[in-house]
């Protein structure tokens, strides 16, 4: 029988793997701009999955778990990326931009997923992640700025 404590550590490692994930195809996706804001903007989502990552390891010890090293070697975020920009013979900023939205909005659908459990995961697990929501619902708003200003 899985016990709460199991469901909160798997749900943290999944978001952990998500944040890894995307701090990497963030800075990927920096190294494939020259524009100097959409850049900058890639760089500060990169910093901010990675002190996530930081939250969520420190998150899962105190609930009794180990964190899983690395992320996932073919994550659909680094994919889709690579997949988008070579499509389109190179790096596009403004397909960059679309291709981080679409990440940025599946780590909405994460997070929302995380907190809509039943049962509901602890307080102080709850507290944290919705703070992470918040942030990635900011940074999801930002990137789709961007890339209605980087619009053909």
């Amino acid at each position: 029988m899985t016990t709460l404590q199991d469901t909160t550590v798997d749900t943290l490692h999944h978001l952990l793997m998500l944040n890894r994930d995307s701090a990497e195809a963030y800075h990927q996706a920096a190294n494939g701009t020259q524009h100097p804001r959409i850049k900058a903007l890639l760089l500060q989502c990169a910093e901010q999955y990675e002190t996530f990552c930081a939250d969520l390891e420190t998150a899962i010890v105190r609930c009794g778990g180990t964190p899983e090293p690395g992320g996932r070697p073919l994550a659909a975020l680094q994919r889709g990326w690579r997949n988008l920009t070579q499509v389109l013979g190179g790096q596009n900023d403004h397909a960059i931009v679309q291709a981080c939205k679409y990440s940025e909005q599946q780590a909405v659908y994460a997070y929302q997923d995380a907190l809509d459990q039943d049962p509901p995961l602890p307080a102080e697990i709850r507290l944290l992640l919705t703070r992470h929501y918040m942030h990635v619902q900011d940074a999801l708003e930002k990137i789709t700025a961007m890339e209605v200003a980087t619009g053909h």
